[in-house]
């Protein structure tokens, strides 16, 4: 299973244990990731990749630019709080556009840990 960060990841919860299950993570939503799905995904025993997009597959570096604390450092820009505002701009704003060469790395890694479990399971 292969998602951008979102609800439709709560799927996985239906997954056996053993299957491949990627999320791809947009900018700022790293600690969400992880506490939403990651967490989960490796408590239930899947085997979990993670792809985080990189500023120029984020719709935001079009509209804050590359330099935005924004886009260089989530973390410092929405403090210690995930206000409403925060929530918006990373969650809601922020469409993800794959560089699909890139991607193929982590698919073509997805596909081997696929290939053994299917080995393995039939």
């Amino acid at each position: 299973m292969v998602g951008v960060h979102g609800a439709g990841l709560t799927h996985s919860l239906f997954l056996r244990p053993g299957v491949v299950f990627m999320q791809v993570v947009p900018i700022g939503a790293g600690w969400l990731a992880e506490v939403c799905f990651a967490n989960s995904a490796r408590a239930m025993g899947l085997e979990y990749l993670e792809y985080r997009i990189g500023v120029e597959e984020s719709s935001l570096t079009d509209k804050y630019g590359k330099n935005s604390l924004l886009i260089e450092d989530p973390a410092t820009f929405r403090g210690e709080k995930w206000s409403s505002t925060v929530m918006d701009i990373y969650l809601k704003e922020q469409n993800v556009k794959l560089d699909l060469i890139r991607f193929r790395e982590y698919l073509k890694e997805a596909y081997k840990k696929a290939e053994k479990f299917m080995e393995k399971e039939g």
